[in-house]
């Protein structure tokens, strides 16, 4: 919740930034298309808003921008793709084009309305030839006053005239990776919410369009704010590389603030591992339809967004069109996961997951940079060369990609802000062997039990282990050696894969809720040299239950999926009948064969141990 807060504090706050405004046109009825489906399609790194014929009439143009009362600014206003419109909308075009306005959209022929008719479409054709000219042209450009309209091009060559470079970029990224941003001004700091929409770390470099401000990363998820430790100018924006995890969000402030020590650069000089490879699926069949059969076979666009990287896919007649109109749908696929063969029905408006996340094992990355009393700090969690500068960056004087030759540097910290490090890799301590597991009371389960392994508590043998859902405590010691814990090093405990929640304690020390991948926290402080306990309350979610419910006779009436009528030993507060059901649900969502969702701790469970390494840049 502090999470949500803290994005939603932020989101609400100040004024949205976009450089587009699109109107919605006067037709009836008047809404504005997803981002997907605008035309012309709006380039990347862009953001728009919409507006209707009221905003319009409140439009003004200030040193080149259109202007609303509260302050919002565009640069471009885009008209509907439409030949109709009134004089009176027209007439507002043409002020805003004379006063300095960039406005994109076809040329206008007939009036939507028999007001004034037909005097009205006259006036229409006379502003309409002002503006666009009077030879009609699928293509054009004309300058107006001090502003100017164009049709029938694209819009990036628009933004590109007048000089105006993307928002936000993402640079270096792997084909799979999406990336989302907001971008809002507060109090005179630019405020960007950058979202990585894919259930996998993506390590990528952002290009803002800012300058003469200090970058900071401010965490939603743990209230930390920093300084961002690397980034540079180049051509009047600033960039950096950021790390990802899997659906992590992340705030990039920009504060009229003295700029600390940072880096230009720094990347490590050793080859990393491939990614993991993404699992083989392979779409057999897919049909968008309503419960009749009435519909549409949509195999191969459903496989188009899937080669694409697509693994959450939005069930609506955006993605598929309306094969049954003013029905509700659904989509049946069957497709195979490596092999494996799955059939699923999404409803009409849900998202169909294609491969199941988040809570998969996440790799760390390969160092962290943070600034701290002593200077920044580098944490290698792999060992290696790590090369830097903090002279400007020049294009084409090195190379980004993890893994290129190094130049030749010429010392820790050289004369000219060169930076080489040598970093060893961390000390591995896995936490291996039996754990003791506590459950709740009244839940099915036992109050205790050992597992001589980590895994689903799907595979447990025990029913009441079996279709737990709840919190279960994990109760293990370990002994750490001397050389994992001293001065300057950093412990990270990796809980690997976890279903579905995780709160840990080491020592007594509560060490906070682990709520996504990847499931790993800092112990720094809280580990020590020999003896250590550590505890850890697994949650995960209620479905398991509900299924380990339908293993015993029904003590309700149901009907159509959801209750007949209130139980009578609900009614009168009787005791309920002993069937062995432990939940209690208004809708039957599941049967006895129904999938069990994996649950608890699957692990591995590992410590690692690096030295921080520390430099001080030159300003």
């Amino acid at each position: 919740m502090k999470y949500i807060a803290r994005c939603q504090y932020l989101l609400q706050k100040g004024r949205f930034a976009a450089d587009v405004l699109y109107f919605n046109g006067e037709n009836g009825p008047s809404d504005l298309p997803y981002l997907g489906n605008l035309k012309p399609k709006l380039p990347d790194g862009y953001d728009y808003d919409g507006c209707d014929t009221n905003a319009i009439n409140m439009l003004k143009v200030q040193d080149g921008k259109l202007v609303l009362p509260d302050g919002m600014t565009y640069k471009v206003l885009v008209l509907p793709e439409s030949t109709f419109m009134t004089p009176q909308v027209a007439g507002k075009i043409a002020k805003l084009v004379e006063d300095g306005a960039t406005v994109v959209g076809p040329k206008p022929h007939h009036t939507p309305s028999l007001s004034g008719f037909p005097a009205s479409e006259t006036e229409l054709k006379r502003i309409a030839d002002y503006l666009w000219g009077t030879k009609d042209s699928d293509m054009g450009l004309r300058n107006v006053g001090k502003g100017n309209i164009t049709w029938g091009g694209r819009l990036n060559e628009v933004l590109n005239g007048e000089k105006l470079a993307p928002d936000f970029q993402v640079y270096g990224a792997s084909p799979r990776a999406k990336i989302a941003h907001i971008h809002r001004t507060i109090d005179g700091s630019e405020v960007y919410f950058v979202s990585n929409q894919r259930y996998e770390s993506a390590n990528i470099f952002g290009a803002f369009r800012q300058k003469g401000m200090t970058p900071e990363f401010w965490h939603a998820d743990t209230g930390v704010t920093e300084p961002v430790p690397v980034y540079y100018l180049h051509d009047d924006r600033i960039e950096m590389p950021m790390h990802l995890g899997p659906a992590e969000s992340l705030f990039v402030v920009f504060r009229r603030t003295n700029a600390s020590s940072h880096l230009s650069f720094l990347r490590s000089d050793v080859k990393t591992d491939e990614s993991p490879k993404g699992p083989t699926i392979e779409i057999q069949g897919a049909r968008y339809e309503s419960d009749s059969g009435k519909g549409a076979d949509v195999t191969e666009s459903v496989r188009d967004l899937v080669r694409a990287g697509n693994y959450e896919i939005s069930v609506s007649n955006e993605s598929f069109g309306d094969p049954a109109v003013n029905v509700v749908k659904h989509l049946h696929i069957e497709y195979t996961v490596d092999g494996k063969a799955v059939t699923k029905n999404v409803p009409e408006n849900d998202t169909l997951i294609v491969v199941d996340g988040p809570g998969g094992a996440t790799r760390l990355p390969d160092f962290e940079l943070h600034e701290t009393t002593r200077g920044l700090a580098v944490t290698a969690w792999k060992g290696g060369k790590y090369i830097g500068s903090t002279k400007p960056v020049h294009p084409g004087r090195f190379k980004l990609d993890v893994g290129a030759p190094a130049p030749s540097w010429p010392g820790y910290i050289g004369e000219n802000g060169e930076i080489s490090i040598e970093a060893k890799d961390p000390d591995v301590l896995p936490i291996e062997g039996a754990w003791s597991v506590t459950f709740p009371p009244n839940l099915g389960a036992p109050a205790s039990t050992t597992f001589d392994s980590l895994g689903s508590w799907t595979e447990n043998a025990d029913p009441g282990v079996k279709y737990f859902s709840g919190s279960a405590t994990y109760h293990k010691e370990f002994d750490v050696p001397p050389n994992m814990v001293g001065t300057d090093v950093v412990q990270m405990l990796d809980l690997g894969v976890v279903k579905n929640f995780a709160t840990v304690r080491l020592n007594g020390k509560d060490l906070g809720v682990l709520w996504k991948a990847p499931f790993a926290v800092d112990v720094t402080g809280a580990l020590k040299a020999g003896k250590n306990v550590l505890e850890i309350k697994v949650t995960n979610l209620w479905p398991n239950r509900l299924i380990g419910d339908e293993q015993f006779p029904p003590d309700v009436t149901w009907q159509d999926g959801h209750l007949k009528e209130w139980p009578e030993w609900l009614l009168k507060g009787q005791p309920r009948p002993q069937t062995g059901r432990v939940a209690f649900a208004t809708w039957h969502f599941y049967n006895k064969d129904s999938k069990l969702l994996d649950s608890g701790l699957l692990g591995p469970v590992v410590i690692r141990s690096a030295k921080q390494i520390f430099i001080k840049p030159k300003n």
